[in-house]
């Protein structure tokens, strides 16, 4: 059996995107991790103490 690929497969680890903070805010954050289902990022924010690092559900269009 093939599983279907994940719309969002296209992230890769250590890759460096923009991304909607907690505040509504767009920052660089650094892809630190991504869920085995590929629907999930853990981003790290750049210049930002890792305490604000976050997972954001990918499947979730309020965290897009």
């Amino acid at each position: 059996m093939v599983e279907k690929a994940s719309e969002f497969s296209y992230f890769k680890v250590g890759e460096h995107i923009d991304c909607l903070d907690t505040v509504n805010k767009w920052c660089n954050a650094e892809v630190t991790a991504i869920s085995t289902d590929n629907e999930s990022l853990h981003v790290h924010y750049t210049g930002f103490s890792n305490k604000y690092d976050e997972w954001i559900d990918l499947t979730d269009s309020e965290q897009r």
